[in-house]
Protein backbone atom coordinates (compact mmCIF):
# COMPACT_ATOMS: atom_id res chain seq x y z
CA UNK A 1 0.00 0.00 0.00
CA UNK A 2 1.42 3.01 -1.00
CA UNK A 3 2.22 6.05 2.15
CA UNK A 4 0.01 8.69 1.79
CA UNK A 5 2.00 11.89 1.34
CA UNK A 6 1.26 15.42 2.75
CA UNK A 7 0.40 18.61 0.59
CA UNK A 8 3.03 20.92 1.40
CA UNK A 9 2.62 24.47 -0.08
CA UNK A 10 5.50 27.03 0.21
CA UNK A 11 4.17 30.51 0.02
CA UNK A 12 5.62 33.72 0.23
CA UNK A 13 3.43 37.58 0.89
CA UNK A 14 5.64 38.64 -1.54
CA UNK A 15 4.42 42.46 -1.07
CA UNK A 16 5.30 45.15 1.47
CA UNK A 17 2.57 45.84 3.56
CA UNK A 18 4.08 49.70 4.30
CA UNK A 19 4.61 51.10 0.58
CA UNK A 20 5.47 51.14 -2.87
CA UNK A 21 8.71 50.02 -2.69
CA UNK A 22 8.68 46.14 -3.41
CA UNK A 23 10.94 43.68 -1.49
CA UNK A 24 12.47 42.03 -5.08
CA UNK A 25 15.66 41.20 -3.00
CA UNK A 26 13.74 39.22 -0.53
CA UNK A 27 11.93 37.18 -3.30
CA UNK A 28 14.69 36.25 -4.96
CA UNK A 29 16.33 35.26 -1.73
CA UNK A 30 13.77 33.04 -0.88
CA UNK A 31 13.88 31.52 -4.44
CA UNK A 32 17.57 31.15 -4.42
CA UNK A 33 16.80 28.40 -1.09
CA UNK A 34 12.98 27.14 -2.17
CA UNK A 35 14.76 26.04 -5.47
CA UNK A 36 17.73 24.51 -4.05
CA UNK A 37 15.88 22.04 -2.51
CA UNK A 38 13.08 21.89 -5.60
CA UNK A 39 10.40 23.14 -3.46
CA UNK A 40 8.07 25.52 -5.68
CA UNK A 41 6.84 28.82 -4.22
CA UNK A 42 3.04 30.53 -4.69
CA UNK A 43 3.95 34.21 -4.60
CA UNK A 44 1.23 36.17 -3.21
CA UNK A 45 2.39 39.32 -5.52
CA UNK A 46 1.44 42.88 -6.98
CA UNK A 47 1.01 43.24 -10.72
CA UNK A 48 3.76 46.39 -10.98
CA UNK A 49 6.50 43.73 -8.68
CA UNK A 50 5.56 40.73 -11.18
CA UNK A 51 6.27 43.06 -14.50
CA UNK A 52 9.64 43.39 -12.86
CA UNK A 53 10.27 40.01 -12.21
CA UNK A 54 8.27 39.31 -15.26
CA UNK A 55 11.44 36.53 -16.80
CA UNK A 56 12.74 35.18 -13.45
CA UNK A 57 9.28 34.39 -12.24
CA UNK A 58 8.49 32.80 -15.98
CA UNK A 59 11.61 30.86 -15.39
CA UNK A 60 10.87 29.52 -12.01
CA UNK A 61 7.82 28.51 -13.19
CA UNK A 62 9.13 26.66 -15.76
CA UNK A 63 11.91 25.06 -14.08
CA UNK A 64 10.21 24.65 -10.83
CA UNK A 65 6.70 24.76 -11.18
CA UNK A 66 6.15 28.58 -8.85
CA UNK A 67 2.88 29.88 -9.05
CA UNK A 68 1.21 33.41 -8.64
CA UNK A 69 -1.69 34.49 -6.84
CA UNK A 70 -3.05 38.14 -6.48
CA UNK A 71 -2.21 40.41 -3.94
CA UNK A 72 -5.08 42.41 -2.44
CA UNK A 73 -3.46 44.99 -0.18
CA UNK A 74 -4.89 48.73 -0.81
CA UNK A 75 -7.60 47.55 -3.39
CA UNK A 76 -11.02 48.02 -3.07
CA UNK A 77 -13.44 44.71 -2.14
CA UNK A 78 -15.29 45.49 -5.63
CA UNK A 79 -15.03 42.90 -8.86
CA UNK A 80 -14.43 45.68 -11.53
CA UNK A 81 -11.19 46.66 -9.36
CA UNK A 82 -10.36 42.67 -9.15
CA UNK A 83 -10.73 41.96 -12.28
CA UNK A 84 -8.38 44.81 -13.67
CA UNK A 85 -5.36 43.99 -11.36
CA UNK A 86 -6.20 40.22 -12.09
CA UNK A 87 -5.76 41.00 -15.78
CA UNK A 88 -2.83 42.90 -15.15
CA UNK A 89 -1.33 40.47 -13.28
CA UNK A 90 -2.31 37.63 -16.22
CA UNK A 91 -0.42 39.84 -18.60
CA UNK A 92 3.10 39.86 -16.80
CA UNK A 93 2.99 36.15 -16.29
CA UNK A 94 0.63 34.55 -18.86
CA UNK A 95 1.21 30.83 -17.88
CA UNK A 96 -1.08 31.51 -14.94
CA UNK A 97 -4.27 31.40 -14.39
CA UNK A 98 -4.36 33.72 -11.12
CA UNK A 99 -7.59 32.73 -9.48
CA UNK A 100 -6.04 32.74 -6.18
CA UNK A 101 -5.72 36.09 -4.36
CA UNK A 102 -4.59 36.41 -0.66
CA UNK A 103 -4.42 39.18 1.92
CA UNK A 104 -4.17 38.73 5.68
CA UNK A 105 -6.07 41.56 7.59
CA UNK A 106 -9.49 42.38 6.02
CA UNK A 107 -11.69 39.95 4.31
CA UNK A 108 -15.37 39.89 4.35
CA UNK A 109 -18.01 38.50 2.89
CA UNK A 110 -18.71 41.47 0.81
CA UNK A 111 -14.65 40.72 -0.89
CA UNK A 112 -15.47 37.48 -1.00
CA UNK A 113 -18.70 38.03 -3.12
CA UNK A 114 -16.36 40.55 -5.28
CA UNK A 115 -13.76 37.83 -5.74
CA UNK A 116 -16.41 35.38 -6.58
CA UNK A 117 -17.53 37.86 -9.53
CA UNK A 118 -13.78 38.21 -10.99
CA UNK A 119 -13.16 34.57 -11.17
CA UNK A 120 -11.37 33.81 -7.97
CA UNK A 121 -11.58 30.52 -6.89
CA UNK A 122 -9.49 30.48 -3.97
CA UNK A 123 -8.54 33.13 -1.13
CA UNK A 124 -5.10 32.81 1.27
CA UNK A 125 -4.60 34.43 3.95
CA UNK A 126 -6.75 32.68 7.15
CA UNK A 127 -5.53 32.72 10.80
CA UNK A 128 -6.77 29.83 12.78
CA UNK A 129 -7.29 30.49 16.18
CA UNK A 130 -5.39 34.46 15.90
CA UNK A 131 -7.57 37.16 17.96
CA UNK A 132 -6.56 40.39 17.65
CA UNK A 133 -2.64 39.65 16.26
CA UNK A 134 -1.62 42.48 13.28
CA UNK A 135 -5.43 43.67 13.31
CA UNK A 136 -6.65 39.96 12.13
CA UNK A 137 -9.35 38.18 14.52
CA UNK A 138 -9.96 35.35 12.57
CA UNK A 139 -10.66 33.26 15.42
CA UNK A 140 -13.55 30.11 15.36
CA UNK A 141 -12.48 29.28 11.70
CA UNK A 142 -12.42 25.70 10.65
CA UNK A 143 -8.63 24.52 10.83
CA UNK A 144 -6.99 23.88 7.60
CA UNK A 145 -9.37 24.10 3.86
CA UNK A 146 -13.07 25.14 3.79
CA UNK A 147 -16.04 26.93 1.69
CA UNK A 148 -15.82 30.31 3.21
CA UNK A 149 -19.57 31.57 3.79
CA UNK A 150 -20.76 34.85 1.74
CA UNK A 151 -22.39 35.30 5.71
CA UNK A 152 -19.49 35.18 6.89
CA UNK A 153 -16.00 34.87 5.62
CA UNK A 154 -14.90 32.86 8.48
CA UNK A 155 -17.29 30.14 8.81
CA UNK A 156 -18.10 27.70 6.14
CA UNK A 157 -20.62 27.78 3.89
CA UNK A 158 -23.96 25.99 4.54
CA UNK A 159 -24.37 25.02 0.93
CA UNK A 160 -20.99 23.62 -0.17
CA UNK A 161 -20.44 26.29 -2.22
CA UNK A 162 -18.00 29.41 -2.63
CA UNK A 163 -14.45 30.44 -2.04
CA UNK A 164 -11.85 28.32 -0.99
CA UNK A 165 -10.10 29.87 2.35
CA UNK A 166 -6.87 28.66 3.00
CA UNK A 167 -4.35 29.21 6.29
CA UNK A 168 -2.20 31.69 6.03
CA UNK A 169 0.12 29.47 7.46
CA UNK A 170 0.28 26.10 9.37
CA UNK A 171 0.57 26.19 12.87
CA UNK A 172 1.07 23.61 16.01
CA UNK A 173 -2.87 21.91 16.27
CA UNK A 174 -2.49 21.48 20.26
CA UNK A 175 0.00 24.38 21.12
CA UNK A 176 -2.10 27.18 19.54
CA UNK A 177 -5.37 25.98 21.24
CA UNK A 178 -4.33 25.39 24.73
CA UNK A 179 -2.23 28.92 24.89
CA UNK A 180 -4.35 31.12 22.89
CA UNK A 181 -0.91 32.11 21.25
CA UNK A 182 -0.96 31.13 17.80
CA UNK A 183 1.50 33.27 16.50
CA UNK A 184 4.08 31.89 18.83
CA UNK A 185 3.16 28.40 17.48
CA UNK A 186 4.08 28.98 13.57
CA UNK A 187 6.44 27.05 11.89
CA UNK A 188 8.30 30.19 10.15
CA UNK A 189 12.05 31.86 10.91
CA UNK A 190 10.30 34.70 12.37
CA UNK A 191 8.58 33.05 14.94
CA UNK A 192 11.80 31.23 16.12
CA UNK A 193 14.35 33.25 15.58
CA UNK A 194 12.82 36.90 16.36
CA UNK A 195 9.62 36.51 18.52
CA UNK A 196 10.69 33.12 20.17
CA UNK A 197 13.74 32.68 21.99
CA UNK A 198 14.12 29.00 20.38
CA UNK A 199 17.76 27.46 19.49
CA UNK A 200 18.32 26.42 16.51
CA UNK A 201 18.25 22.89 17.00
CA UNK A 202 15.38 22.92 18.99
CA UNK A 203 13.26 24.91 16.65
CA UNK A 204 14.13 22.23 13.85
CA UNK A 205 12.94 19.92 15.77
CA UNK A 206 9.80 21.65 16.65
CA UNK A 207 9.05 22.61 12.91
CA UNK A 208 9.27 18.58 12.55
CA UNK A 209 7.22 17.75 15.33
CA UNK A 210 4.86 20.16 13.24
CA UNK A 211 4.90 18.52 10.23
CA UNK A 212 4.30 14.82 12.11
CA UNK A 213 1.05 16.34 13.15
CA UNK A 214 -0.13 17.11 9.55
CA UNK A 215 1.40 13.52 8.60
CA UNK A 216 -0.80 12.20 11.17
CA UNK A 217 -4.35 13.99 9.41
CA UNK A 218 -2.77 13.13 5.87
CA UNK A 219 -2.51 9.31 6.59
CA UNK A 220 -6.38 9.47 8.08
CA UNK A 221 -7.26 10.40 4.33
CA UNK A 222 -8.26 14.30 5.05
CA UNK A 223 -7.30 16.97 2.40
CA UNK A 224 -5.19 19.28 5.31
CA UNK A 225 -2.14 20.78 3.49
CA UNK A 226 0.93 22.27 5.47
CA UNK A 227 1.13 25.56 4.75
CA UNK A 228 4.71 26.78 4.73
CA UNK A 229 4.87 30.73 4.47
CA UNK A 230 7.57 32.94 4.72
CA UNK A 231 7.35 37.60 4.19
CA UNK A 232 10.01 38.47 1.33
CA UNK A 233 10.30 42.14 2.80
CA UNK A 234 11.58 40.11 6.32
CA UNK A 235 14.55 38.29 4.09
CA UNK A 236 16.22 41.51 2.69
CA UNK A 237 17.60 44.60 4.76
CA UNK A 238 16.00 47.89 5.16
CA UNK A 239 11.98 47.18 5.04
CA UNK A 240 11.05 46.55 8.30
CA UNK A 241 13.28 47.57 10.82
CA UNK A 242 16.64 47.32 12.46
CA UNK A 243 16.14 43.80 14.04
CA UNK A 244 15.16 41.96 10.60
CA UNK A 245 18.48 43.87 9.03
CA UNK A 246 20.96 41.98 11.18
CA UNK A 247 18.92 38.11 11.41
CA UNK A 248 17.40 38.06 7.31
CA UNK A 249 20.70 36.22 6.74
CA UNK A 250 20.34 33.72 9.96
CA UNK A 251 16.29 33.32 8.67
CA UNK A 252 17.45 32.43 5.28
CA UNK A 253 19.96 29.82 7.13
CA UNK A 254 17.24 28.69 8.85
CA UNK A 255 14.90 27.80 6.01
CA UNK A 256 17.78 26.13 3.78
CA UNK A 257 18.49 23.59 6.86
CA UNK A 258 14.79 23.02 7.80
CA UNK A 259 14.02 22.32 3.48
CA UNK A 260 17.43 20.07 3.67
CA UNK A 261 15.39 17.50 6.00
CA UNK A 262 12.36 16.93 4.26
CA UNK A 263 12.59 13.56 2.75
CA UNK A 264 10.58 14.18 -0.54
CA UNK A 265 8.99 10.53 -0.53
CA UNK A 266 6.84 12.10 2.27
CA UNK A 267 5.55 15.29 0.32
CA UNK A 268 3.46 16.57 -2.14
CA UNK A 269 5.09 19.75 -3.15
CA UNK A 270 2.60 21.64 -4.48
CA UNK A 271 0.95 25.04 -5.25
CA UNK A 272 -2.00 26.94 -3.90
CA UNK A 273 -3.91 26.82 -7.64
CA UNK A 274 -2.96 23.13 -7.83
CA UNK A 275 -4.12 22.77 -3.98
CA UNK A 276 -7.61 24.49 -4.80
CA UNK A 277 -8.05 22.30 -7.96
CA UNK A 278 -7.82 19.25 -5.89
CA UNK A 279 -10.23 20.72 -2.95
CA UNK A 280 -12.34 21.68 -5.66
CA UNK A 281 -12.27 17.89 -7.41
CA UNK A 282 -13.08 16.41 -3.57
CA UNK A 283 -16.44 18.29 -4.18
CA UNK A 284 -15.67 20.87 -1.40
CA UNK A 285 -15.96 18.31 1.59
CA UNK A 286 -16.37 20.28 4.42
CA UNK A 287 -16.67 17.86 7.09
CA UNK A 288 -13.06 17.02 8.55
CA UNK A 289 -11.39 16.08 11.71
CA UNK A 290 -8.13 17.12 12.61
CA UNK A 291 -6.12 15.71 15.67
CA UNK A 292 -3.07 16.25 16.71
CA UNK A 293 0.00 15.16 18.94
CA UNK A 294 1.81 17.42 21.40
CA UNK A 295 5.22 17.50 22.78
CA UNK A 296 6.70 19.38 25.39
CA UNK A 297 9.06 22.03 24.09
CA UNK A 298 11.50 24.80 26.15
CA UNK A 299 9.92 28.09 26.75
CA UNK A 300 9.85 30.82 24.51
CA UNK A 301 10.11 34.87 25.53
CA UNK A 302 9.20 37.63 23.62
CA UNK A 303 10.33 41.09 25.43
CA UNK A 304 11.79 39.11 28.32
CA UNK A 305 8.70 37.82 29.19
CA UNK A 306 7.47 34.14 28.97
CA UNK A 307 5.14 33.21 26.55
CA UNK A 308 3.07 30.99 29.21
CA UNK A 309 3.33 26.73 29.26
CA UNK A 310 5.16 26.60 25.68
CA UNK A 311 7.19 24.49 27.74
CA UNK A 312 4.54 22.11 28.69
CA UNK A 313 2.81 19.27 27.38
CA UNK A 314 -0.61 19.50 26.48
CA UNK A 315 -3.41 16.90 26.64
CA UNK A 316 -4.52 15.42 23.04
CA UNK A 317 -7.31 17.63 21.07
CA UNK A 318 -9.01 16.39 18.33
CA UNK A 319 -10.99 19.33 15.87
CA UNK A 320 -14.08 18.34 14.22
CA UNK A 321 -15.96 20.70 11.82
CA UNK A 322 -18.92 20.77 9.49
CA UNK A 323 -20.74 23.16 7.93
CA UNK A 324 -23.14 23.51 11.38
CA UNK A 325 -20.48 23.30 13.89
CA UNK A 326 -17.18 23.44 15.47
CA UNK A 327 -16.32 20.85 17.97
CA UNK A 328 -13.19 20.49 20.20
CA UNK A 329 -12.50 16.96 21.82
CA UNK A 330 -10.05 16.44 24.26
CA UNK A 331 -8.71 12.75 24.34
CA UNK A 332 -11.07 10.43 26.39
CA UNK A 333 -13.63 12.57 26.61
CA UNK A 334 -16.49 11.69 23.92
CA UNK A 335 -18.11 15.33 24.60
CA UNK A 336 -16.45 18.20 23.44
CA UNK A 337 -15.11 20.79 25.48
CA UNK A 338 -15.85 23.28 22.85
CA UNK A 339 -18.56 23.87 20.71
CA UNK A 340 -19.37 26.60 18.31
CA UNK A 341 -22.42 26.60 16.34
CA UNK A 342 -22.03 28.43 12.80
CA UNK A 343 -25.92 28.29 12.63
CA UNK A 344 -26.52 31.66 14.98
CA UNK A 345 -23.37 33.61 15.11
CA UNK A 346 -24.18 37.20 14.77
CA UNK A 347 -21.29 39.00 14.46
CA UNK A 348 -20.51 38.71 10.75
CA UNK A 349 -17.34 40.38 9.32
CA UNK A 350 -16.69 42.55 12.97
CA UNK A 351 -13.47 42.07 14.30
CA UNK A 352 -14.16 40.23 17.49
CA UNK A 353 -14.60 35.96 18.22
CA UNK A 354 -17.13 33.79 16.85
CA UNK A 355 -18.27 32.67 20.34
CA UNK A 356 -18.31 29.45 21.65
CA UNK A 357 -21.47 27.92 23.30
CA UNK A 358 -21.23 29.02 27.10
CA UNK A 359 -23.48 25.78 28.07
CA UNK A 360 -23.21 22.64 26.42
CA UNK A 361 -25.59 19.96 25.90
CA UNK A 362 -24.57 17.52 28.67
CA UNK A 363 -24.13 13.26 28.13
CA UNK A 364 -25.70 11.62 31.19
CA UNK A 365 -25.49 8.07 30.11
CA UNK A 366 -23.37 5.75 27.60
CA UNK A 367 -24.21 2.43 26.43
CA UNK A 368 -22.67 0.26 24.11
CA UNK A 369 -25.39 -1.78 21.89
CA UNK A 370 -25.24 -4.57 19.53
CA UNK A 371 -25.53 -1.82 16.69
CA UNK A 372 -23.88 0.95 17.89
CA UNK A 373 -24.34 3.27 20.88
CA UNK A 374 -27.09 4.44 22.88
CA UNK A 375 -27.08 8.23 24.57
CA UNK A 376 -28.78 10.15 26.86
CA UNK A 377 -28.16 13.59 26.42
CA UNK A 378 -29.69 16.36 28.66
CA UNK A 379 -30.02 19.73 26.85
CA UNK A 380 -31.62 23.74 27.38
CA UNK A 381 -32.29 24.39 23.62
CA UNK A 382 -31.89 22.25 20.62
CA UNK A 383 -28.22 21.68 19.32
CA UNK A 384 -26.44 20.64 16.36
CA UNK A 385 -24.15 18.67 18.87
CA UNK A 386 -21.34 16.03 18.02
CA UNK A 387 -19.83 13.17 20.16
CA UNK A 388 -16.43 11.71 19.55
CA UNK A 389 -16.14 7.70 20.48
CA UNK A 390 -13.16 5.50 20.41
CA UNK A 391 -14.28 2.08 18.00
CA UNK A 392 -12.12 -0.37 16.64
CA UNK A 393 -14.67 -0.88 13.19
CA UNK A 394 -13.41 -4.17 12.39
CA UNK A 395 -14.50 -3.35 8.79
CA UNK A 396 -17.91 -1.76 10.21
CA UNK A 397 -18.24 2.01 8.71
CA UNK A 398 -20.40 4.11 11.22
CA UNK A 399 -23.16 6.20 9.85
CA UNK A 400 -22.91 9.92 9.73
CA UNK A 401 -18.96 10.18 11.20
CA UNK A 402 -16.17 10.65 9.80
CA UNK A 403 -13.41 8.06 11.20
CA UNK A 404 -9.80 8.96 11.94
CA UNK A 405 -7.50 6.29 13.46
CA UNK A 406 -10.06 4.65 16.02
CA UNK A 407 -12.00 8.21 16.46
CA UNK A 408 -15.41 8.37 15.23
CA UNK A 409 -17.33 11.56 15.55
CA UNK A 410 -21.38 11.36 15.21
CA UNK A 411 -23.20 14.64 14.43
CA UNK A 412 -26.07 14.29 16.96
CA UNK A 413 -28.88 17.24 16.61
CA UNK A 414 -30.31 17.03 20.31
CA UNK A 415 -33.73 18.31 21.24
CA UNK A 416 -34.42 20.34 23.99
CA UNK A 417 -34.69 18.56 27.38
CA UNK A 418 -33.29 15.00 28.39
CA UNK A 419 -34.11 12.17 25.47
CA UNK A 420 -32.16 9.17 24.35
CA UNK A 421 -30.50 9.05 21.13
CA UNK A 422 -29.60 5.92 18.60
CA UNK A 423 -26.27 5.76 17.45
CA UNK A 424 -25.54 3.15 14.76
CA UNK A 425 -23.67 1.61 13.01
CA UNK A 426 -24.37 0.32 9.29
CA UNK A 427 -22.08 -2.09 7.00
Amino acid sequence: MTKPTLPFVCVSKAYSTAGKRQPLEGIRNLARIAHQHRVPVTWIIHDSAARDLRSELAEWHREFGDEVALALMHLPPEAEAYRRRRASLREACPWSRVDVAGIGGGKSARMLSALEGAGFRGLWGYCWEQIYVDGITDYGQPPGMFRASMRSYKMPSQDGAGIVAIEWISRDLNKAFWTTNPVHFSVESDAFLVMGDWDWETSLRYFHHVLGQYHRNARAGQLIPFVFQEEAEQLAPGFINNTYDKVCGRMLEWIDAGFSQLERKQFDFTTLPRLVERFCAKDGRQAQLVRARDRAFPRLHQANRPVFGAELCFPEVAHFTDSKRYATFLTGNPSPIRLIRYDRQQNVDIQTPLRPEPILPSLVELHRTESGWKARIDSIEDCPFALALSFKSNGVVPARCVAMEDLLVWHVNVKAGSQWYQLHHER
